[in-house]
């Protein structure tokens, strides 16, 4: 069966009674994104916010934006350039993430956005969280994905190998061929695609 999409309405009122309603999703934006960028929660986003009702009868705001934007939040939160200043290493990040970010496209359709801003998915904090460097990587590998057969692979990566990642099979109970065990060291890895 085909999920329910949330109602989307939004209705505001006060105590003399209904102020405004719309059914469809309420957008914020900016004219002036670089210099006036939309908030929310005081964090400045680039695109637009967008707000609606979800199927729990509470608010839903997603940031609607492109996907070299939305990668460009997400590099500096997972590979801290501040911490392994490595373009290389960097760049492959956004490679990783812009992969990761077409392949789970969609995944939370059913509530009205396409990924979630955690560990859950990946982590994406907005314009505050960008730095110049990651995001030189993200502009240098601009729509570059890893594919394998022809197809964004599932780019998994985890900030930590433990010494050895694992093959797919013992983990998802599927063997996907480029998701393969490797030997890494934290020396020589601070990311690694599993």
């Amino acid at each position: 069966s085909r999920p329910a999409l949330p109602s989307r309405e939004v209705v505001a009122s006060s105590g003399a009674g209904k102020v405004f309603s719309s059914s469809a999703p309420v957008s914020f934006a900016s004219d002036d994104e670089q210099n006036a960028p939309v908030r929310y929660n005081e964090r400045p986003y680039r695109g637009r916010i967008e707000v609606f009702t979800n199927l729990r009868g509470t608010l839903t705001v997603v940031n609607e934006l492109g996907l070299e934007d939305y990668v460009r939040g997400v590099v500096a939160n997972e590979l801290s350039p501040g911490g392994y200043p490595a373009i290389e290493a960097l760049k492959a990040q956004a490679i990783a993430a812009r992969t990761y970010a077409l392949k789970n496209r969609g995944q939370f359709m059913s509530q009205g956005f396409d990924l979630l801003p955690t560990t859950r998915s990946q982590v994406y904090r907005g314009l505050t969280s960008e730095n110049p460097l990651s995001t030189r990587a993200v502009d240098e590998t601009r729509g570059m994905i890893a594919t394998y057969n022809g197809e964004p692979i599932n780019a998994l990566y985890t900030s930590t190998c433990g010494g050895r990642t694992e093959d797919s099979e013992k983990i998802f109970n599927e063997a996907i061929p480029y998701l393969r065990a490797h030997e890494c060291s934290g020396e020589t890895f601070d990311r690694f695609v599993i």
